[in-house]
């Protein structure tokens, strides 16, 4: 597949200036398909002239086809029309109760909005204790709970349809309102010299002891250069999971990635840590992470009492797209997709996000069934 592809990179270089791009893009086309490679194969292509808006080249262009991830095209292109290249995600920290000399008497609660780059090593300032310094400034003691509202995004983290072999591997971690390090952990695999020999499990993040997550290793030891073919089946929200596949013989310290199960649960652990550094006073038995934290912010006049007391930002959503189309970062995708739904409509869920993306390109002449937007 890749000679393919470099193939058409070639023949789109050699073709465009031509005289007659059209006849050449034919050829080309033809040739591509007289290649072994194509023999079970099918492909669309529409060209336009950038300029006149010419159509130059149609074939097979309303035949639907898995496009894999240049699909993420419509979803970047959707997240910059809908929200805006300058949109950034805020993450709010509040109180209810009095606040004074660093001292808060009653409930500090973290609001998510769904920031897909919280803890994310790829942007310079934007590390573990720069963001916890960020939410807890000022705080050195905290009376009551410490709670985590990540109700701005459905529960259920993952859209319909995935299967077990992407399903806690981390290219399939899940979007939710809180989301941690792009909500994945590494794990480190040890094989002998032996194909068919069993692989162990000799490392990974202290996320799994912390979270009390139980991995088993089904993993088999395969012939030398084999690659990475290790699957980690871990559903949302479990505690316990398998990892499946091959890794090559003879490796001492194979990494691979796997998705976090519960991302709150793990942006927890690491402020545990920031809060015992800093020794700010709280009760680590008080801290929640909940789906809907109104019931602890209402008074008894059914009115809310939130008191803002910080706010993180996120890079602005250019500069994650970037991230999201040079390294295919699914979980930005996952998270603009509902981002566009909670932001429109006030609901943060796939299905409403996909309807809005759906809409936006009907009035611009595309019918909804030309888009079938499915993982």
């Amino acid at each position: 597949m890749k000679n393919i592809l470099v193939y058409i990179c070639l023949f789109f270089c050699n073709t465009v200036f031509g005289q007659d791009v059209p006849k050449q893009l034919q050829e080309k086309i033809t040739a591509l398909e007289k290649d072994p490679q194509f023999k079970h194969a099918i492909l669309s292509m529409y060209v336009v002239d950038s300029k006149t808006g010419k159509v130059v080249f149609d074939k097979n262009s309303e035949i639907g086809l898995a496009p894999a991830s240049c699909q993420k095209v419509i979803t970047s292109a959707s997240a910059f029309e809908l929200l805006g290249k300058g949109y950034r995600y805020k993450t709010e920290v509040g109180y209810d109760g009095k606040f004074s000399s660093g001292k808060l008497e009653g409930n500090l609660i973290i609001i998510g909005n769904g920031d897909p780059t919280l803890g994310s090593k790829r942007y310079y300032g934007k590390n573990d204790n720069s963001i916890f310094e960020n939410l807890f400034l000022g705080v050195k003691s905290i009376s009551e709970k410490i709670i985590i509202e990540d109700s701005k995004f459905e529960i259920q983290s993952i859209p319909n349809g995935w299967i077990w072999e992407d399903i806690g591997n981390y290219y399939g971690a899940g979007a939710d309102a809180i989301n941690w390090k792009e909500n994945s952990f590494s794990i480190l695999l040890k094989s002998n010299d032996q194909i068919g020999s069993k692989v162990e499990i000799i490392n990974s993040d202290s996320i799994i002891l912390n979270l009390g997550i139980d991995l088993i290793s089904n993993v088999k030891a395969d012939k030398k250069g084999s690659g990475d073919n290790a699957f980690v089946k871990l559903a949302p929200h479990s505690f316990s999971g398998t990892i499946d596949g091959t890794i090559p013989i003879g490796e001492n310290k194979f990494e691979i990635n796997a998705a976090i199960p519960n991302s709150s649960y793990y942006f927890i652990d690491d402020m545990k840590r920031y809060l015992n550094s800093k020794v700010i006073s709280y009760s680590y038995k008080n801290i929640v992470s909940i789906n809907n934290s109104k019931r602890y912010r209402k008074t008894n006049n059914n009115s809310y009492k939130f008191n803002l007391m910080n706010i993180h930002y996120s890079p602005t959503l250019d500069s994650i797209n970037y991230w999201f189309l040079k390294k295919s970062v699914n979980l930005y995708g996952e998270a603009f997709v509902k981002t566009i739904g909670y932001e429109k409509k006030g609901v943060g869920a796939t299905d409403t996000g996909l309807s809005i993306i759906k809409y936006f390109w009907k009035q611009r002449g595309i019918e909804p069934s030309a888009i079938n937007i499915i993982d």
